[in-house]
């Protein structure tokens, strides 16, 4: 009798341990599930985002050199959603195979626009074959989508070819419906053989079907203006979208600044004051730009020195002005004794440039 109860005690704790096991395994597996379906969902939410920015969203980004060699200009940029009242991130995601230079990205309503290279060798200055320079845009979601090539290296049997079709600076208007290329045909053998086509222009393009709208050639600036033989730059956009602003430079120097409408597609040249330099802030809302009467810049420090001991002993003094292209108005800002000091000047806003003293002071000088 004894026994009977003793396998009876023993079966009902069997029963109760496999019972027990049973529950368990089903409660974990819930559960597991439970965390798995939670992490899936937060990875969802993380993965997606409106392709444009939404009211209340502010963009920024880091830009880190790989720095895999000396000669490296690669670069990775990582862009941040945050919220503009609280500054709390939403989201982010990550461009690679910048292309690192003063202008290798652009941030826009609906897309950052960003220089890639690919098959890119740091080590060499020469690329091998199915090395490219291309425009991509990446949506808010981080997706991405070719636009445009600017260089590349191709393969000719057993001749290797570069070939540049733009160079690799851009500007996308603010409605995102022009991007402003300069174009200059290189063409340039491996084993000997040089091809300049001299087919120099600042061609504007419609972002959609990627077909030109404008395109302003060197040869007819040079035909109109003798004076203004020089290479082209790009400075900016206005803000409803409706001119763009570039220089001609010649080494250091600023020898005139354009003006092109993209309602008419018409241009002006605007001539600016000499020892006008690269380092000039333009406005393009209102066309003021600064310039200083300083020595010219010679890209020797040595030779800086010299030029700048010559002008303190003659007691000359250094004058930054602020030049209205329009009116050719001529506001004196500040003098300093320091012939080579850099302004820095910056626009704060629309009527706002900030500039620096030797003294390490910042001025803010308001356009009336």
């Amino acid at each position: 009798m004894r026994r009977q109860n003793f396998l009876v005690i023993i079966l009902c704790l069997i029963i109760i341990l496999i019972a027990a096991a049973i529950y368990f395994f089903i409660f974990s597996s819930q559960k597991g599930i439970t965390q798995q379906n939670k992490i899936s969902e937060i990875i969802s939410k993380k993965q997606e985002h409106t392709i444009c920015l939404n009211d209340g969203e502010v963009v920024k980004y880091e830009i880190k050199d790989k720095k895999r060699s000396l000669g490296d200009s690669e670069a990775e940029i990582t862009v941040f959603i945050n919220n503009k009242k609280t500054g709390k991130e939403i989201y982010s995601f990550q461009i690679d195979n910048v292309r690192r230079n003063y202008h290798p990205s652009e941030i826009h309503k609906c897309g950052v626009y960003a220089t890639q290279m690919f098959n890119y060798d740091p080590k060499k200055t020469k690329q091998e074959s199915g090395y490219k320079a291309e425009l991509w845009r990446y949506n808010y979601n981080g997706d991405g989508e070719f636009l445009i090539l600017f260089q590349e290296k191709i393969s000719d049997g057993e001749q290797k070819i570069y070939k540049s079709y733009y160079s690799t600076d851009f500007r996308i208007d603010n409605d995102e419906k022009y991007i402003v290329l300069e174009k200059w045909t290189i063409v340039e053998f491996d084993k000997g053989g040089y091809s300049d086509g001299k087919d120099h222009s600042i061609v504007i393009k419609n972002l959609k079907n990627k077909e030109d709208v404008f395109v302003l050639p060197a040869k007819e600036i040079v035909k109109q203006y003798p004076n203004f033989v020089g290479n082209f730059n790009m400075r900016d956009w206005t803000k409803d979208s409706r001119y763009f602003w570039g220089d001609i430079f010649d080494g250091a120097d600023v020898l005139a600044i354009f003006r092109i409408d993209s309602t008419n597609w018409k241009w002006e040249l605007f001539e600016v004051p000499p020892y006008t330099m690269g380092g000039t802030a333009l406005n393009p809302e209102y066309g003021y730009i600064t310039y200083d009467d300083g020595p010219p810049w010679t890209g020797d420090m040595d030779f800086d020195e010299i030029n700048k001991e010559k002008w303190l002993k003659e007691g000359k003094k250094l004058n930054f002005y602020l030049y209205n292209l329009f009116t050719k108005e001529n506001i004196l800002l500040t003098t300093v004794d320091d012939p080579l000091w850099n302004f820095k000047p910056n626009w704060l806003s629309d009527t706002e440039l900030q500039y620096t003293l030797p003294s390490g002071e910042t001025k803010i000088f308001t356009v009336k």
